[in-house]
């Protein structure tokens, strides 16, 4: 709440909104699907919650995307400038936090997939020099403390196990507190994020697959919680912008039951008063009428038919984010700084 959130993860996370919009534009170049991806991530409850919680995590997500972006601008206009920001940026995700290290691969392999290998390999140099430049800062502060604090984390290095992976995927936990709504929206997340490896342009997918490969191999097991994996909440959101715009495009039941299922059922089972979404007759009738304009389309391929189903598709778009919006404006307090 207003009482108690944090503004200086606000501020990273709110700049983060248009980012959003900016590299979904580079990236598939088209408006529908980059206000979408904005209106997700400015509104998926999850994300806001973790938004107001934790500065580093914040500013690494604004970084992370801002390299992304620097790297696609320079496969627009070939301006040797973003390369040279695209390695300050890799390098300071280091500063962030340590799983921004992450960046320092995702460059040089975003650029080389475009075959720039000349770009790749100055930015990375650029990126290295600055992430060094992290350890002989703490270095120069205090010797001592430095050494110290070094062979303190390589004893409770984190061991790397399968339990460890899926709990990193699956685990909404915030802070000290479950997000009790966060497990149906990363639910969906996971799945439009593989559904993003199928397109042409893999940028998203790339960059998530090795964000949560360094999550799994740096980060200790004995803290199993959701805010490591917040930087890649703007990826998330842009792949389910891809969805939800193919989903207008290209309408179908399987996709429709997908968003009724996920991404409308959660934010509905939140707003429902009572033990209303208890009931299996309202959760049938929803499913039955929900699905009708695209059951409609796919018998029977029309004008008519088509332009109910894309209408459909954007009435229930549009549900989904006004539910989110209903439910962050209610949404409880997960962490409290003065308590």
């Amino acid at each position: 709440r207003l009482t108690t959130f944090v503004l200086t993860p606000v501020f990273f996370s709110t700049l983060t909104i248009i980012l959003v919009y900016l590299v979904s534009y580079k990236i598939y170049r088209s408006d529908v699907l980059s206000i979408i991806a904005s209106l997700l991530y400015a509104t998926i409850p999850l994300f806001v919650a973790a938004g107001r919680i934790t500065k580093g995590d914040c500013l690494l997500a604004l970084v992370l995307i801002s390299t992304v972006l620097c790297i696609l601008k320079y496969a627009e206009c070939k301006k040797k400038q973003y390369v040279i920001f695209a390695g300050l940026l890799a390098g300071v995700s280091f500063w962030c936090k340590e799983i921004g290290i992450c960046a320092l691969v995702i460059m040089p392999v975003l650029f080389g997939r475009r075959g720039l290998i000349k770009e790749a390999g100055i930015s990375a140099g650029i990126g290295v020099f600055v992430a060094l430049g992290y350890l002989l800062y703490n270095y120069l502060i205090n010797p001592h403390a430095f050494f110290k604090i070094l062979s303190l984390y390589s004893a409770h290095q984190s061991r790397p196990s399968f339990n460890m992976v899926v709990t990193y995927i699956r685990d909404p936990k915030i802070v000290l507190s479950y997000a009790g709504f966060g497990m149906g929206y990363l639910l969906w997340c996971w799945f439009v994020l593989v559904y993003s490896m199928g397109k042409r342009d893999a940028t998203v997918p790339i960059t998530a697959f090795i964000f949560l490969m360094t999550v799994c191999v740096l980060v200790q097991d004995t803290l199993p919680f959701g805010w490591y994996i917040m930087p890649l909440y703007p990826f998330m959101a842009i792949a389910g912008g891809l969805f939800l715009r193919d989903f207008i495009s290209r309408p179908n039941t399987a996709k429709a039951l997908l968003l009724l299922l996920v991404l409308m059922a959660v934010p509905l089972k939140e707003i429902l008063p009572g033990e209303l979404y208890r009931s299996p007759w309202l959760f049938r009738g929803y499913l039955a009428i929900g699905i009708i304009p695209f059951l409609a389309f796919d018998f029977r391929k029309n004008r008519i038919t088509g332009i109910v189903a894309k209408t459909t598709c954007y009435i229930y778009i549009s549900l989904a984010i006004m539910m989110n919006v209903y439910i962050v404006y209610h949404l409880q307090d997960l962490y409290d700084p003065l308590k």
